[in-house]
């Protein structure tokens, strides 16, 4: 249950981006959902479906199919590239993202800080 709160915590952050884009990538997301968008607006919020694809191991990979999506299109898009982030300990000049759970740390006091691992 752990890993299904981490991935929908990262895909909440990826419809974060996806909702500024102009491009229409939150309309592909939308239609991947199933009509299930709560899944963008609350890591929290479970359906009794949900629950049930949880026990029959499918939300795992319904939900990386998803995260994988998005985080291309962020990687890709020259409009999300740019809300990106510069680690503000290293500076190193790779761009960061809130939602790369794996490599950087988001602060809880100023969640727009985010440093490279």
């Amino acid at each position: 249950m752990r890993l299904i709160g981490r991935s929908r915590e990262q895909l909440k952050l990826l419809g974060d981006y996806l909702g500024l884009c102009r491009s229409g990538a939150l309309k592909e997301l939308s239609k991947r959902l199933n009509h299930r968008n709560y899944l963008l607006e609350s890591p929290h919020k479970f359906s009794v479906a949900d629950l049930q694809q949880i026990a029959d191991g499918v939300c795992e990979g319904f939900l990386k199919a998803l995260i994988e999506f998005a985080s291309q299109h962020v990687y890709h898009c020259d409009l999300c590239t740019q809300r990106g982030f510069i680690c503000q300990i290293c500076h190193h000049q790779d761009i960061i993202f809130p939602f790369e759970f794996d490599t950087t740390i988001r602060y809880a006091r100023h969640p727009q800080l985010c440093t490279a691992l």
